[in-house]
């Protein structure tokens, strides 16, 4: 009998912890989905996540970006952590709206993996990095980077990295596209229309552009 008690307990308290971690993933996956008809804001899941987090975003047009001016210009969703955002298909699209916006600043200590997302229309002025700002670590997988312009105004502009600008440890790019992306400058220095690394690894596998 005190064996089968001892294995009845055990069975009982694993279908507990069991029962926990099923409870647990239900409300994670919850919290880190995100949509565009709930106004739901990719940069406050982001702010409100924890490190080695995955944000789910569902299909639709998640629109961010702000007037073209010193004083409002906006430099990117700050990333300082871990994070992964997978999206639902190639139909989740972030949309820059034309304004002078980066979508992502990566700093030393982030990590960004985009996994199935859409970027368009930015329209940056006089800056390193037009869609993404990298110090860290990122990673792109099935990913579209479409109508997307970074242009200077003064003769001495010094632009690189029309949408990624790298100066961080390691860079994938993987079965990802590059379409219609623009790097325009009266300076001859300016360079790297696409992509600019001044990092340390760069690895690209199936790019297409």
């Amino acid at each position: 009998m005190k064996i089968n008690n001892k294995t009845a307990f055990k069975k009982t308290i694993f279908i507990i912890i069991l029962i926990a971690i099923f409870i647990l993933n239900i409300n994670y996956i919850s919290a880190a989905t995100i949509n565009n008809e709930t106004g739901s804001s990719l940069n406050e899941a982001i702010q409100n996540s924890t490190n080695n987090e995955t944000i789910l975003m569902e299909e639709g047009i998640y629109q961010r970006g702000v007037n073209s001016s010193d004083e409002h210009r906006d430099y990117g969703i700050i990333i300082d952590k871990n994070i992964t955002i997978i999206g639902n298909s190639n139909s989740t699209i972030i949309d820059l709206t034309g304004k002078d916006s980066r979508a992502f600043n990566i700093t030393k200590t982030g990590y960004l993996t985009l996994i199935n997302i859409t970027i368009r229309n930015s329209n940056q002025l006089g800056n390193k990095g037009g869609i993404i700002y990298n110090e860290g670590f990122l990673s792109l997988i099935n990913c579209t980077f479409i109508n997307n312009t970074l242009y200077g105004n003064l003769i001495d502009d010094n632009l690189s990295g029309g949408v990624i600008y790298n100066s961080g440890s390691n860079v994938l790019i993987e079965n990802s596209s590059f379409i219609n992306n623009k790097l325009i400058s009266n300076n001859q220095t300016a360079s790297g229309a696409v992509i600019y690394n001044n990092g340390d690894n760069l690895t690209i596998k199936k790019f297409y552009f």
